[in-house]
Parts: C-alpha cells; structure tokens; sequence
C-alpha cells in the first residue's frame, strides 16, 4: 500500500464514526498485519451491533461542507432493520429516505426539530412516527448533537434512534383504560339521574311535600301509612320547614350523615341548588329500626312558576332494593376489574383532600397486595401507608405531581419505593382530579403500576449503553495518541527525502550525485515503511504494551542511515554534522535498529531543527 493511501485510510478513520476494514494491495508480513487489524475493527462492529438490538436503536451521521451543505448521509444497518428494509438499495443513504416516512402529524414538529439543531445549535431530542415497510407506523426517540466548523456552519450531525413503540403503547393503553372508566362513571351518574327522574314520576314516595322555600312553610302532599308514627307527628304538629327537618334529622338520621343532610337541607343553600340545576336529590342512611331499613332519598324538584318565590317539590322514599341492586353490581364489577388490573401489576385508588383536614385515600385489594399489606390488615386509609415506602429523595416531587394534577390535569411519575421486607420496586403513579363533592378540596384518583422490572431493563441498557460510549471513547483516545506518534516519526523521514530530491534536482548533470541521492532515498523510504509497519499494530498499542524484536546488527550502518535522513536537511540550514565514530569501541550490537534508528534521528533531527544558524551538532 502506497504511503498516502495509508494515510487517507487512517484518517478516515479518525474523521468517521463508521468503522470500515483497511483495504490493503502490498505482500510480506504486512498483509497478516492488515488482517488482525480487520479481525479486531469487526468484532468491534459485532458489539456494537449487540447493544443496538439489546435497546432496540440504530444510528445516523451526516457531514456538511464549510457552507453548510449536506454532502453525505450514513444510516446504520440496525435502523434498516427496524423499518424493514434489507441494504442501501431498499432504504439509500439520503435524506429524504427518512423525511418521506414521517407521519404527517408528526412531520413539521420533526423536521423544524432538526432544522434548528443543525442551524441554531443545541441537542436535538425529538420523539415522532416513522412507516416501517410492513408493520405500520412505530414510535422513535431521537437524540443527536452538532459538531460545527469554525465559522459555526454544521460540520457533522450524528444521534441514535431509539425504537420506544411499546413503552408508548402501554402508555396509551392504561390512559385509555382511565378515560373509558371516567365515561363509564358519566354514563352511570347519567343513566341514574334520568332513572331518578323516572321514579320521582311513576313510583310512590313514603312522603311528599310542598315547600316554600321563601317562607319556610310546606303543605304535606300525600304520607303513606308505612311511616313511623313520630315521623308523622313531626310532620303534621308543626308545618315549618326548618323546625320539621331539624327534629328528623335528630330522630331519624345515622350520626354519620347528620351533618351532611344539615348541609344539603338549609333553605338558602337549597334555593340556589334547585335555581341553578332545577333539581336536587342525595341519599342517607337512617338509624336502625325494627323493619331493618336503612337507605333513604330526599329529592328536590323546583316548581316555582315566578322568579319571585322558589316552591319545590320535596320526597322521600325507601331506597333499600336498589341500593342493594347497585352493591351487587358494584361487587361484581369490581372484582373483574382487580382480576384485570392484579394480572397488569396495577392498583386503584382514590383520595379525598380536603382543606385543613388530613388526606383520606382508600386503594383497592391489588394496590394493598402491591404494598406488602396482608388482607387482613386493610385499611380504608392507606395514605399514610404508602408515603412512608417511598424513597425520602422523591416524597416531595410525588407530592408535587398530586398537587399539579389539580391545576393542569392528568400527571404522571415514576419513583422508587420499599415496603416492608421486598427489595427496592418502581412505581409509576398516574393521578387525575376532579372537584365532585361538596365543600372545599378535590377528590384524585389514579393508578399505580408496579414497572420494576421495566426499569432495571431500562437501567441495564442504559449501563451497556453508557460501557459501549467509554470503549468508543478510548478506541478513539487510542487512534487519537497513535495519529500523533505515526505522524511525528514520519514527519523526519519524509523531510529528508524531500531534502535529497532538492539536492538531485540541482545537480542533474552529477550522475554520481544522482545514484547517491536514490540510494539515500531508498535508504529513507525503508526506514519509513518499517515506522508504518511498526505503528499499525493496533493490538500492541490498546494492551500498552511494546514488542521486543531483538537481532544483531552494526552500530555505523544505523548511523549510515540516520545520516542519510538527516544530512540534506542540516546542510539546507547549513549545519555542521561532526562525525566522531573512532571512538565506538564496539560496532556490532544486539537489539531492535529500527527503535535505535528511531532515538538518534529523534535527538540529532531536535538538535538540528533547534540549533542556532551555522551551528555544528556533534555525532559521536
């Protein structure tokens, strides 16, 4: 191999992030040489090729002129596969090869992405959609930076496509799942209404009154005989309003909802609910009695035929059936849901927080189970439980995606936590809100996922992700040290042919002069084929370690040669080379010439090149 192809070749090398075999056209032991070289560059390859499709990823590079122009486009062979395609033929090294298979939602955001990471600068970080040839489209995360020229004009574009359609997918999934659900729940709120409507239309009320709401004073419109006799005493002995339910509500009402039906049934705040919905309906519980009923209804219907008087409608029925219907259902309903969600790792839960009170959070059988917490020790309130598994670093960030959940909607985070005995797991915790009771708070719900497994994949992909860059990284130091070296070895070689053709271009009719001057040159170009030879055994240089070639040569034929280097290039800065050899006692040595001749053109070509004008360098 010629000289200048040798050094084209290496410099590539250095100027590509794709590795390629050296192609080599000489004889002799440098063939063997060039093929460890191509044995070690493509195992290099092979590993490289097993972390891609370990993560899934492929690479691009793109060069530019200094004006800023695309020149060349690279797409890696494990992005062709992820699309698809087989080779260059069926997805070429252009541009466009990538532009055309955007998806067209996708299509500006990314190319206005890529525009200015190449113009303006910074990392470009994009996620989009790309048409794989037979599968449809799939999701991709793209990470890539610049290198620029010195004017700033892009010099090299190159990043990793990274292949996130599953991840994506079950994203997708488990928020269509809480949109269904948030449906589902209309729909029921819906239907009950409408189904409340009906009763309050065709089905008999154990009581029915007119009320004033103005006034405080009603009219009893029908009373069946089913009543207990003080709920009719109460009714019929004194016909105002808030004396009426003040009285039932102290007989009749659980301790547990006396305070909401007080809250529900106050004149003012009951004027202005039937004024803006038309009607208004809750459900209680009752204390125990003998008939064992327990739930009832009161419902509000506004009549008022003027905006001068407000005039309801006031029932109360028994609602024991369908309360017992609708738990039935509920029962049922939701152990379908735990069979699905214990089956995806995935617990429910909903929070009540409430200004000035403590946050109440009740989670269903999968999300105790995913907390370690035995059955029988499950608790209505798992708040408290579930803040104190998750690690002290990230408590304030989870309770800032809560927080943020009621401002801007749904959130979501993934964070470590322990509970109990179980080792470290990784929860990701998807939170909503929505403000649908009474008073001042808000009412969350979500889901959590046990994604553990997901992210220590994650975590070791990454980790041979992040061992592959520091290989590149020192392969590429290696190349870097060993450009250096080659280049000053050569530099004084190649100086002292070019001394020499001056030479024997000013004296072309010196035929004598002429043959000394190729013999020298010859002399030269041996000496520099041995440096190639010598520094290219990559092997050597990443293990650190130096081959020793020992052999027997003579002392005056190393000088010979060193002075044929270097004698041109001192007579031009007309130095003086004295020669001193007679006091070499021994001439034949044993070791490695090619190193000797290395040192002594090293130190007499340093002393030469940093001697004063008409100076002398003493040989030996």
């Amino acid at each position: 191999m010629e000289l200048k192809e040798i050094i084209r070749c290496l410099q590539n090398m250095r100027e590509t992030s794709v590795i390629a075999p050296i192609p080599f056209r000489g004889e002799g032991d440098c063939q063997q040489l060039i093929e460890e070289i191509n044995t070690l560059i493509m195992e290099e390859e092979r590993k490289a090729k097993m972390v891609h499709q370990l993560i899934s990823s492929g690479m691009w590079t793109m060069h530019f002129n200094h004006q800023g122009e695309i020149t060349k486009v690279v797409w890696s062979q494990e992005f062709r596969f992820m699309l698809g395609y087989e080779n260059r033929m069926d997805f070429p090294d252009r541009l466009d090869s990538w532009t055309e298979l955007l998806h067209p939602e996708d299509r500006e955001s990314t190319l206005e992405a890529y525009w200015h990471a190449v113009k303006c600068g910074g990392k470009y970080d994009v996620i989009y959609r790309l048409k794989t040839r037979y599968q449809g489209y799939r999701w991709f995360h793209a990470i890539g930076e610049t290198l620029r020229w010195e004017k700033g004009n892009p010099r090299l574009f190159t990043g990793v496509f990274i292949d996130i359609t599953r991840e994506k997918e079950q994203k997708e999934n488990i928020q269509a799942r809480l949109e269904m659900q948030e449906q589902l729940n209309e729909m029921s709120h819906e239907l009950e209404m409408n189904n409340e409507i009906l009763n309050a239309l065709c089905e008999d009320y154990n009581s029915i009154y007119i009320v004033n709401l103005d006034t405080g004073k009603y009219d009893i419109y029908r009373m069946t005989d089913t009543l207990p006799k003080t709920v009719s005493e109460i009714s019929f002995t004194n016909q105002i309003y808030d004396v009426a339910i003040s009285q039932y509500i102290e007989r009749w009402v659980s301790e547990n909802d006396a305070g909401f039906v007080r809250y529900m049934t106050e004149r003012k705040r009951l004027k202005r609910l039937v004024r803006e919905t038309g009607r208004v309906s809750f459900r209680y519980c009752i204390k125990e009695r003998a008939d064992r009923q327990r739930h009832f209804e009161f419902c509000f219907c506004d009549i008022s035929k003027t905006l001068d008087e407000t005039v309801v409608v006031m029932g109360a029925r028994n609602i024991d059936a369908l309360m017992d219907e609708k738990e039935d259902s509920r029962r049922e309903t939701l152990e379908q849901v735990q069979e699905t969600l214990a089956g995806s790792q995935t617990g429910l839960w909903s929070l009540l927080w409430e200004e000035g009170k403590a946050p109440v959070m009740h989670g269903d059988r999968t999300l105790h189970k995913l907390m370690g917490i035995p059955e029988e020790e499950l608790s209505f309130n798992c708040f408290r439980d579930w803040v104190s598994g998750i690690d002290e670093k990230y408590r304030g960030e989870v309770m800032e995606v809560l927080k943020r959940s009621i401002a801007n909607g749904f959130q979501e985070i993934v964070y470590p936590c322990s509970y109990g005995k179980k080792e470290q797991m990784y929860f990701r915790l998807g939170v909503s809100s929505k403000k649908n009771f009474p008073g001042s708070g808000y009412r969350l719900s979500g889901y959590w996922q046990d994604v553990t497994d997901t992210v220590k994949d994650k975590q070791d992909r990454e980790e041979l992700l992040k061992e592959a860059l520091q290989e590149a990284q020192q392969a590429n130091k290696v190349k870097t040290e060993f450009l250096s070296h080659m280049s000053h070895d050569i530099r004084t070689p190649i100086n002292g042919i070019l001394g020499l053709l001056t030479i024997a271009e000013n004296e072309e009719e010196d035929i004598s002069r002429q043959k000394e001057c190729r013999r020298k040159i010859r002399q030269s170009a041996e000496h520099l084929l041995s440096l190639v030879n010598d520094v290219l055994d990559l092997s050597r240089l990443e293990s650190g370690k130096q081959t020793r070639v020992e052999e027997t040569f003579d002392i005056h034929e190393v000088l010979d040669h060193c002075m044929s280097i270097l004698l041109p290039q001192a007579q031009l800065q007309q130095i003086k080379i004295q020669d001193r050899r007679e006091e070499i006692g021994y001439a034949r040595l044993r070791g490695c010439p090619l190193q000797l001749r290395q040192i002594l053109i090293n130190i007499i070509g340093n002393a030469i090149k940093y001697n004063k004008e008409c100076g002398s360098v003493g040989n030996f």
